[in-house]
C-alpha cells in the first residue's frame, strides 16, 4: 500500500513553485498535472488566471508541462481547447489509443494505468548536458500533481515518477469518487498521518516524512544559504529507533504514539513538519524487544539515557498519545533533561473505553489476527455522524485491511506497551512536573476526554491548556501549530 503514499504534499497547485520543486525534487524536468480538483474545479469550462500563471511559471523555469486527464467523450475536445498552447502536451486516454488496434479503447488507458504518463515521456525530449544532445524524457524525471491517491498517486507509482498530493480544489466532484473513494482516502490519510483537514495541508511544498513545510531550503540554497537536511532514520546508542528531520539549531525530541512494532516511523515525524525550520526533530520510538512487565517509567528511563548521551542537557519534548503517557513519567523522573514539555492528545489516564479497546487490540494482535485488531482501532477513529458516518461500516473494513498490511510477525512490543499504559494513573504525580507544560487536545478525542485534558493541565504547576472544540485524537491544525511554536519559543 506504500504505492498510495505521495512523495510530497501541498495545499494547492498555486503553492507549487519552481524554486521549491528544484529544492525538493531537483531531478524533475516535467511537471504533469491532473485537471479536475487540481488545476480547476470539476469539469470547469475555463482555467483560472492564477492557475495559468502558475503553469507558465513552470515553463519559464525550463520545465516541460503535461496535462494528464481521464476525460472522455466531448470533454476531450474541450480539454484540448483549454490547454493546448498553455502546456507542452495534453494527454487523455483517447490520445493513447492505438489506431491500428481495433480492440483498443480509451478506457484501457485511464489512470491509474501508467499509459498516459509513459506516452508523454515517449513524446517529450530534453537536452542532456552529459551528451550534449536531445534525448527522451525518463519517467524518473517526471512529477505528477493531483488530488486523488487512487488515481494520481498510484499512476505516478506505476509509471516510476514522483507524486504530489493536494486536497481537492473546488466544491464539485464526480459522484462515485465523492461517495466511495474520498471517504476511504480520508481513512488512509488518518492512518498514515497525512494531512486530513484543510488546515493540516502545508502552504508550501513539503516532503512526506522529510523536509518540513516551506522549501526554504530551495531558495536559501540558491543564494548560498543552508539547505535543509533531508530526513533520515537511525538508532540511539541504547537502541531506540528514530526518524530525524529539519535543520533548526535546537534539538526537539518527540515521543511517538503507539505503533504495531517499535521501529523508526517517518510518517509520525511528518506530523511535526512545521517545527523543522526552528528545530532538528527526532521522532523516537521505544526500543524493540521489550521484556514482559516493562513499565512506562522504564521506557521513560530509556528516553532519558538517549537524551543524556546525545544532547547532554535539557531539550524540548513533545509526547503524543502513548508517547505523552511516557513523557509525563519522563518529566517527573528526569526534570533536568526537559526544557519545555508538550503533552499532545494525551492525559494522566486513558478513558475506560479506550483502555478496553487497546487491550482488545493487543490481544488480537498477539494472536496474529491483525486485521481484526486493526478494525478495533479504526472503528474507534472513524466518525459516527456526517457523510463518513453513513458509510463507516465499509470504511472500517477497508481501513482495517489496509492498516493490517505489513503487520509485524511479532506483536510482543505492542502487547508490552499496551499492558504498561493500561496501568497509567498519573494524576497524583502531576505536581512533580516542574517544566513549563502545554497540554493540547480535542474535545472529541475518543481515547481521552475534555475533562481528562483539563485535569492534566490543572495538576501541573506551570501548565496551560489548549483545548479545541470538535477536534479528535492527534489533532493538529494551524491554531495548535501556532500555539506550540509560541510556547516553545518562550524562555
Amino acid at each position: 500500500m506504500n504505492r498510495l503514499i505521495p512523495d510530497l504534499v501541498v495545499d494547492r497547485l498555486l503553492h507549487v513553485t519552481p524554486e521549491d520543486l528544484h529544492a525538493l525534487s531537483p531531478e524533475t524536468r516535467v511537471v504533469c498535472m491532473d485537471i479536475d480538483g487540481t488545476v480547476t474545479d470539476y469539469h470547469a469550462a475555463s482555467v483560472p488566471v492564477e492557475a495559468q500563471e502558475r503553469i507558465r511559471s513552470f515553463t519559464a523555469a525550463g520545465l516541460l508541462t503535461v496535462i494528464v486527464s481521464n476525460c472522455s467523450g466531448a470533454r476531450v475536445e474541450e480539454v484540448h481547447r483549454l490547454f493546448d498552447g498553455l502546456v507542452t502536451e495534453v494527454m487523455t486516454p483517447a490520445d493513447c489509443v492505438d489506431p491500428t488496434d481495433p480492440g483498443d479503447s480509451g478506457r484501457r488507458h485511464r489512470k491509474p494505468a501508467p499509459d498516459m504518463l509513459l506516452e508523454a515521456a515517449s513524446r517529450l525530449t530534453v537536452t542532456d548536458p552529459a551528451i550534449g544532445a536531445e534525448r527522451a524524457v525518463r519517467p524518473a524525471e517526471m512529477l505528477m500533481i493531483g488530488d486523488q491517491m487512487f488515481k494520481d498517486v498510484l499512476v505516478a507509482r506505476r509509471a516510476g515518477t514522483k507524486a504530489v498530493l493536494l486536497p481537492r480544489l473546488g466544491s464539485h466532484d464526480h459522484l462515485g469518487v465523492r461517495l466511495l473513494q474520498r471517504p476511504v482516502e480520508t481513512v488512509l490519510r488518518v492512518l498514515w498521518r497525512l494531512p486530513v483537514r484543510a488546515e493540516d495541508w502545508p502552504g508550501r511544498l513539503t516532503a512526506v516524512g522529510g523536509r518540513p513545510s516551506g522549501a526554504a531550503a530551495g531558495p536559501g540554497a540558491a543564494h548560498g544559504g543552508r539547505r535543509r537536511a533531508p530526513s533520515s532514520t537511525g538508532w540511539s546508542g541504547n537502541g531506540l529507533p528514530f526518524a530525524r528531520f529539519g535543520a533548526g539549531p535546537r534539538p526537539l525530541v518527540v515521543f511517538v504514539g503507539l505503533s504495531p512494532e517499535n521501529k523508526a516511523d517517518r510518517m509520525s515525524a511528518m506530523m511535526y513538519r512545521f517545527l523543522g525550520k526552528r528545530y532538528t526533530v527526532f521522532a523516537v520510538n521505544r526500543r524493540p524487544g521489550l521484556p514482559q512487565g516493562y513499565t512506562l517509567a522504564d521506557m521513560a528511563d530509556d528516553y532519558a539515557a538517549m537524551i543524556r548521551a546525545k544532547f547532554r542537557g535539557p531539550v524540548d519534548v513533545i509526547g503524543i498519545s502513548t508517547g505523552g503517557s511516557i513523557a509525563l513519567h519522563f518529566a517527573a523522573d528526569h526534570p533536568e533533561l526537559v526544557r519545555r514539555l508538550v503533552i499532545h492528545s494525551s492525559a494522566h489516564s486513558l478513558n475506560e473505553h479506550a483502555k478496553q479497546v487497546q487491550l482488545e487490540y493487543a490481544r488480537l494482535a498477539g494472536l496474529g489476527q491483525w486485521r481484526a485488531a486493526s478494525a478495533v482501532i479504526v472503528d474507534m477513529m472513524i466518525p459516527r455522524t456526517g457523510v463518513i458516518g453513513r458509510v463507516r461500516g465499509p470504511l472500517v473494513g477497508v481501513g482495517a485491511y489496509l492498516m493490517s498490511l505489513g503487520a509485524p510477525a511479532d506483536a510482543s512490543d505492542l502487547e508490552v506497551t499496551v499492558a504498561a499504559e493500561d496501568q497509567l494513573a498519573f494524576r497524583e504525580r502531576l505536581p512533580q512536573i516542574t517544566a513549563p507544560t502545554l497540554v493540547g487536545g480535542g474535545t472529541e478525542d475518543p481515547f481521552y476526554s475534555a475533562e481528562l485534558f483539563r485535569e492534566t493541565a490543572a495538576g501541573i504547576p506551570d501548565s496551560r491548556l489548549a483545548l479545541y472544540e470538535g477536534k479528535g485524537h492527534a489533532m493538529l491544525g494551524t491554531a495548535f501549530q501556532r500555539e506550540v511554536l509560541r510556547f516553545l519559543a518562550e524562555e
